[in-house]
């Protein structure tokens, strides 16, 4: 009697035989289960970067002028904008980084 039992693979999303799925490690830490044929295509390190990508994307640096904390926000959230550390919400700006050549041509002018 064959063993017949199947598997989703996490890329394709098709059910494969057991016997042809293996974990591969992903960006995060973790590991997905690939099928033979996208273990044929599978990049580790291109698939970390798209793990970065995907978790600072949609983020935006925000910065508490109270309490002089940066952290980062998603906008599309349900949640209300307030400073993690503090609590409060009537001092968080939109942290805007500079390059150190900006910095000092606004220092000179």
């Amino acid at each position: 009697m064959a063993d017949e039992r199947q598997m989703i693979c996490d890329r394709c999303r098709r059910a494969v035989p057991i016997s042809d799925m293996k974990y591969m490690p992903k960006g995060d830490g973790g590991r997905i289960g690939l099928c033979s044929a996208c273990r044929a295509k599978f990049n580790p390190e291109e698939e970390i970067k798209k793990e970065a990508k995907k978790a600072i994307g949609s983020k935006k640096q925000y910065f508490c002028t109270r309490c002089r904390y940066k952290f980062t926000y998603d906008p599309k959230s349900i949640t209300n904008l307030k400073c993690p550390y503090c609590g409060k919400e009537d001092h968080v700006i939109e942290h805007k980084m500079q390059s150190a050549d900006k910095l000092l041509k606004n220092l000179t002018e």
